[in-house]
């Protein structure tokens, strides 16, 4: 047995300081993930927390797990987005923000995400439409490699080969910033 499944077992029998370990362990790691698909500091925070309460009241009647990690991602994934849709949900329908732009700023502002979008549907256009697939079943699904296989009816190996080139490509013709809004864009395409 891997050690993050011994210790795993350990907190769903009740050990509290096999709790401790995983949230000492997996805390970095889970804030680190959840920043990049929220980008709000406090609602990852809040979303962890969130997490690891329910999982503790709720320890005996969890199954093992051959990834904790996975397993987590996955839970916080849908934790962020629970709150989003709440936070969204409970502002007043005749809320409206104000900014204080001069059209300078606006203008340069437009100006950018129209460079940003041309960017990302240049990168875009030059994957394979399993290519992109693949993306976005491995990275906004949350889906192993073997799962994406045997969604696409592709061996595992046809689906490592899409993933490397599709990123390989998006390395070559997008700065580090745009692959991630490539990435969360796949769905889209």
């Amino acid at each position: 047995m891997v050690e993050e499944e011994v210790i795993w077992q350990h907190f769903r029998e009740g050990d509290r300081q096999a709790f401790a370990r995983l949230y000492e362990r997996y805390f970095p790691i889970l804030y680190g993930y959840g920043f990049r698909l929220s980008g709000d500091e406090e609602v990852v925070k809040d979303a962890i927390q969130t997490l690891f309460v329910e999982l503790w009241k709720s320890r005996a009647g969890l199954s093992t797990t051959s990834s904790v990690k996975f397993y987590l991602f996955r839970v916080l994934r849908r934790k962020i987005h629970e709150q989003t849709r709440r936070v969204t949900l409970a502002l007043p329908e005749d809320y409206h923000l104000e900014f204080d732009y001069s059209p300078e700023t606006d203008m340069i502002q437009r100006e950018r995400l129209s460079l940003r979008r041309e960017k990302l549907e240049q990168a875009l256009r030059q994957l394979h439409p399993r290519q992109k697939e693949a993306l976005s079943l491995l990275y906004l699904e949350g889906l192993s490699y073997p799962e994406i296989a045997g969604i696409m009816d592709i061996k595992v190996r046809t689906v490592y080969n899409l993933v490397h080139t599709a990123l390989q490509v998006l390395r070559t013709t997008m700065p580090a910033a745009l692959r991630l809004l490539a990435l969360l864009s796949l769905n889209r395409w």
